[in-house]
């Protein structure tokens, strides 16, 4: 089955006319699943991509963090979070500079060569006292609270509000300790 978008479509539109190409040859899998009634995101992953195995798969199972942070790091471990470098891809935006630093602002950048996302790493592993250095998005073993707050922090930035970094260093560390996450955060760094 072959759909081709119109002209005029949204991205959102084109992403999904897209995916047209992997339901075809999953055909009757789609069936069975509808037929018993259980439609199963894993199965579907399962499907579109058989044996991926990503780096980041361990933070998002039994995640302690909040749902709203546990949902910005599932869009940041996909790629799609809306930086300013994605936004300007769609020309929702001309200008993909970081709202911190003004170099071009992509998930990589902004998680991990900020100075002032860096600043806050440091701090929060200072504080937690775990002599570890961030390094490359695919490599890093993250908690999703501090993707959130740097992402928060980059947001108000952005958006005008003056920020504070101590005061999001705190709230993330409190967040770490008050969630549990610092628990599995450790063990993730130390047990691997």
């Amino acid at each position: 089955m072959d759909v081709k978008p119109k002209v005029n479509s949204t991205w959102i539109m084109r992403g999904i006319l897209e995916q047209v190409g992997f339901i075809g040859p999953n055909v009757a899998v789609w069936n069975t699943m509808r037929a018993k009634g259980k439609i199963r995101m894993k199965s579907i992953y399962n499907i579109l991509k058989p044996g991926a195995d990503k780096s980041w798969h361990r933070l998002m199972k039994n995640n302690l963090a909040r749902p709203r942070a546990i949902i910005i790091l599932w869009l940041a471990c996909h790629m799609k979070l809306a930086t300013k470098s994605r936004l300007v891809i769609f020309d929702l935006m001309t200008n993909s500079e970081c709202g911190l630093c003004n170099k071009e602002e992509t998930i990589q950048y902004m998680f991990f060569e900020c100075e002032e996302i860096k600043n806050i790493w440091s701090r929060i592993l200072q504080r937690i006292q775990v002599n570890h250095t961030p390094k490359i998005w695919d490599e890093e073993i993250a908690p999703a609270e501090t993707i959130y707050g740097a992402w928060n922090f980059r947001n108000g930035v952005c958006f005008g509000k003056i920020m504070d970094r101590e005061i999001a260093v705190q709230d993330i560390i409190s967040r770490l300790f008050l969630e549990g996450g610092l628990v599995r955060f450790l063990s993730h760094i130390l047990l691997d």
